[in-house]
């Protein structure tokens, strides 16, 4: 028993904190915390950075003269009006008919500090960490396309996902809802 209730040595405590350090590093910088959803058909992943809220769907209310392929209207959340978009317009996708699965639609807020948008997604498939070796670039035809949002691509649950790079995605939302 006085052995295991013996004093750690100093240098041995300083050793293990040093490892334990290092390997949480390295996982954080080999891999990206991402939200991985749905949209139509496609599956998109975005940083859990960008995220403040995923609540409950609700139809946005229409802004007379303004709603229209990007801006759906308005949305309360949380007694915050917030400007509802349609992520199919702002990432080029055709607006086709939803395929059904188990998933619920969801309303997710994003933000850049700023600027709060909120777009309604129709499936989450969760929050995962996905190791930087499994990025791939995206195919050329996609990223010359005028709408290209993703900058990389990766295989998850085999899905195909395309990894949404934000800063693109609120540049082409503020010269598209200038007023």
């Amino acid at each position: 028993r006085t052995l295991f209730d013996r004093e750690m040595p100093a240098e041995y405590r300083l050793e293990v904190s040093e490892e334990l350090a290092a390997a949480a590093a390295a996982v954080a910088e080999e891999s990206e915390s991402l939200l991985i959803l749905r949209v139509g058909s496609e599956w998109f992943a975005l940083r859990t950075q960008v995220f403040q809220e995923i609540s409950t769907y609700q139809k946005p209310y229409v802004v007379p003269f303004r709603s229209g392929a990007l801006l759906a209207g308005l949305v309360n959340v949380n007694g915050e009006l917030l400007l509802c978009i349609s992520l199919e317009a702002a990432l080029g996708l055709s607006s086709e008919v939803s395929t059904k699965t188990a998933g619920r639609p969801r309303l997710c807020v994003v933000g850049n500090g700023h600027e709060r948008f909120a777009f309604s997604v129709d499936e989450i498939l969760g929050m995962r960490r996905v190791p930087c070796a499994w990025m791939q670039p995206v195919p050329v035809t996609l990223a010359k396309s005028p709408s290209a949002q993703a900058t990389s691509c990766f295989e998850i649950d085999g899905h195909n996902v395309g990894l949404i790079d934000e800063r693109r995605l609120f540049n082409s939302l503020d010269r598209s809802l200038r007023w």
